[in-house]
C-alpha cells in the first residue's frame, strides 16, 4: 500500500512539475517576442498619431567605421540640383547650405527610385545625396533625384 502510494505521489509531483514548467514557458516570452511586441505596441502607437511635419532634415555630417577597422566621414544632404556634369554636382539647401560632391565610376544614380545616369539628371530637380569624404571633397556614393520639389521646399528655398 506504501508503494502504491508513494508511485501515486511521485506520479502527481512530476505531472504537477512539468504542468508548472509549461505554464511558466508560456506565461514568460522569449526576449525576441518581447521586442517584437514592444515593436508592435510602437506601430500601432504611430499609426494612430498625427505625423509632425515641421521638421525636414537637410544636411547631416557623420563618422562611420568599416568592417575592417577603417574610419569614413560622410556626408547626407537633401536639396535642389543647382549645376551637374559628369564628374560633379553641386546641391542647395535651405538656409543656402550648398555643397559640391565629386562624381566618379563608384557613384550610383537613382531617379525616381528607378536606376538612372548622371546624364538624366537636370537643374531644378530635388534629390538627396550619400558622399564619403575623401581627401578634401566629398565623392557622391548615391545621388537619389526624386523630381520636382515640393511646395514646402520651395518655399524655404526662397527664404533669405
Amino acid at each position: 500500500m506504501k508503494k502504491i502510494f508513494s508511485v501515486a505521489f511521485a506520479a502527481l509531483f512530476l505531472i504537477g512539475s512539468v504542468a508548472a514548467v509549461a505554464v511558466a514557458q508560456e506565461a514568460t516570452p522569449s526576449p525576441g517576442a518581447k521586442s517584437q511586441e514592444r515593436g508592435a505596441k510602437i506601430r500601432e502607437g504611430r499609426a494612430g498619431a498625427k505625423v509632425r511635419r515641421d521638421f525636414v532634415l537637410l544636411h547631416t555630417d557623420g563618422v562611420g567605421m568599416k568592417a575592417d577597422g577603417t574610419i569614413v566621414e560622410t556626408r547626407t544632404q537633401k536639396g535642389i540640383i543647382t549645376a551637374v556634369s559628369a564628374t560633379s554636382i553641386t546641391l542647395k539647401s535651405p538656409g543656402n547650405y550648398e555643397q559640391t560632391y565629386k562624381i566618379d565610376a563608384n557613384t550610383k544614380v537613382r531617379e525616381k527610385r528607378q536606376p538612372s545616369t548622371v546624364g538624366d539628371l537636370k537643374t531644378g530637380e530635388m534629390a538627396n545625396i550619400h558622399a564619403v569624404k575623401s581627401g578634401a571633397d566629398y565623392v557622391a556614393k548615391l545621388i537619389n533625384c526624386t523630381g520636382e520639389p515640393g511646395p514646402r521646399l520651395k518655399a524655404l528655398l526662397e527664404k533669405p
